[in-house]
Formats: structure tokens, sequence, C-alpha cells
């Protein structure tokens, strides 16, 4: 996740906010390349299997929980069950109470509440990327796109990357 985002949510979140971190490091990326920046649906549904589904399993198991509550919609192209209500493979239980609000019932909502939205809706495609690892942001048309788009969100993510993945370096080479 962007650090941004992650200080947003600590700013921000219920007190009794867990961020679930599944294990997508920086060396990890380095061994497999091929999920950095998914030019494809495939390679994003892989990202979100790994993230989204095996945190959320972790989370309803580790606490015990009867279910999850999400902000799937139909109109953001998500399948939220009958009612938002669902139940995955693995026997977690999801519903999705704005499953089928339509975007400007959500702004609406925001506006009324007086909700401070994260910063990655101000960034380059942010509400159409919207939010998850940097290295699965789609939609960026190539690799090099991809690098341009979160170096300029945060530079520090790139030159991080720089040492684990030649990609990056070649990116920041290219700056000069």
């Amino acid at each position: 996740e962007y650090p941004e985002v992650l200080n947003w949510a600590d700013k921000h979140g219920p007190d009794n906010l867990e961020v679930v971190n599944t294990g997508q490091d920086l060396k990890w990326l380095a061994k497999n390349r091929y999920m950095l920046f998914p030019q494809h649906g495939k390679i994003a549904s892989i990202w979100y299997k790994i993230v989204q589904n095996t945190g959320q399993k972790w989370y309803f198991e580790e606490n015990e929980i009867d279910m999850l509550l999400v902000g799937r919609r139909i109109k953001d192209g998500n399948d939220p069950g009958k009612d938002g209500m669902n139940v995955n493979k693995h026997g977690v239980v999801y519903y999705s109470p704005i499953y089928n609000w339509s975007h400007e019932d959500v702004m609406a909502y925001v506006e009324h509440f007086n909700i401070k939205l994260p910063p990655l809706y101000k960034w380059a495609n942010g509400f159409q990327v919207g939010t998850g690892p940097w290295a699965a942001r789609e939609h960026t048309g190539s690799i090099q796109k991809g690098w341009e788009e979160v170096y300029n969100i945060n530079p520090s993510i790139v030159e991080k990357a720089a040492r684990h993945i030649t990609s990056a370096a070649k990116f920041l080479e290219n700056l000069n």
C-alpha cells in the first residue's frame, strides 16, 4: 500500500483499524515481475486473490467474526451477491450495504457526512485505480508509465524498488 494511504487510514480510521499485510514485499515482487502494473484483468485478479481475498479470509478467521462489511458496488463492476450478501468458497461471509448505490449516492453520502477522502482520489486515475498495492496499479499502459505514475505520487517508492527491480532502476536513470 502507498505510505500516504496508510497514514491517512491511521489518522482517519477507527481506533481498532487493523491493516493486514499479506507479504508481497519488494523481494517477492522482484521474483514475480509479471505481477508489476498489470495490463490485463487476469493478473489484476491474481493480485485481488492474494491480497484482498487472503487478507480478508485471515481477518475473518483470526477474529472469529460472523461477516465482513465491504463497499462492493455493482456500478464498480463488482458482483456483491444477491441483495449485497455473498459467501465465498472458504466460508467467508460478505455483506455490502451499498451494493446498489450509484456514484452520485456515494458522493452525496461523503459530502453530507463530511468524510475526508484518502489522498489517492487526487492522484492520476485515482477514482479508476482506487486503493491497493502500488505495484498492482492498473491502467498504466506500460511498466515505465506505471513507474512514472508511482514516482509522481511518491518518489521514494520507486527509489526503494530500484534496488530490487531493474525496470525501476531504468526509469530513474531515464529521469536524468
